[in-house]
């Protein structure tokens, strides 16, 4: 979920490689959505929860309520079946899923996701995945600004949406504008097989307020 009120879910089979995933645009009924969509996705890959392994959520940055619900949603499942909760961060997934589909070495990365309060969560990355500015929130001018300075850079996320970029920065293609359901359950089925899934960690990111929130 986000602060667009789209809310995702995904099947992933790492064994077979088969997938299925929704997404809704539900404003304010996402609460109400959520689990009805699971069990539509469920249905129509014809499994029932008892087959889960694993429960993968997406943890921001974000609106706390989006955040928390789904939390609340992912931690439902695990403990109900006694499967692992993994989370991964939209800045993760945007930035792989930018790189896969470019595949160029020599393009750095601006990660730009709106939030409510007409801001922008941004963070830069090189070619080589490499954080090169950090997560924070930003008006649009100052990100604006802090793009320009760092040097030429493709723009991914919802948060360039819209706006006009200037010469030396330039839009991704619009697949890359929301982090994909399908890759979040691939991210975190990888990362749990490789031993390296931590606590959930869930990431508030507000006007001069960045802090993350160990659950």
């Amino acid at each position: 979920s986000d602060v667009y009120k789209r809310q995702g879910v995904a099947l992933w089979q790492p064994a077979t490689k088969q997938q299925w995933h929704r997404v809704e645009w539900v404003g304010r009924g996402m609460s109400a959505r959520l689990h009805p969509l699971v069990q539509e996705l469920l249905a129509e890959a014809g499994v029932t929860p008892s087959v889960l392994t694993g429960v993968a959520l997406c943890t921001g940055p974000g609106s706390f309520t989006s955040l928390r619900l789904g939390l609340a949603a992912a931690e439902g499942l695990g403990l109900a079946l006694n499967i692992p909760v993994v989370g991964v961060g939209a800045f993760r997934l945007l930035l792989a899923a930018a790189r896969a589909e470019m595949n160029d070495p020599a393009t750095a990365y601006e990660i730009w996701l709106r939030s409510m309060a007409a801001e922008v969560y941004t963070a830069r990355y090189g070619a080589d995945g490499t954080c090169v500015r950090p997560p924070a929130t930003h008006t649009m001018a100052e990100s604006m600004a802090l793009a320009l300075a760092a040097g030429p850079a493709v723009v991914v996320g919802h948060g360039g949406l819209g706006v006009a970029l200037p010469p030396g920065l330039a839009r991704a293609a619009s697949t890359l504008d929301y982090p994909c359901p399908v890759c979040l359950a691939q991210q975190a089925a990888d990362d749990w097989a490789r031993g390296v899934a931590g606590p959930v960690t869930l990431d508030y990111l507000k006007p001069l307020n960045y802090r993350q929130v160990r659950v």
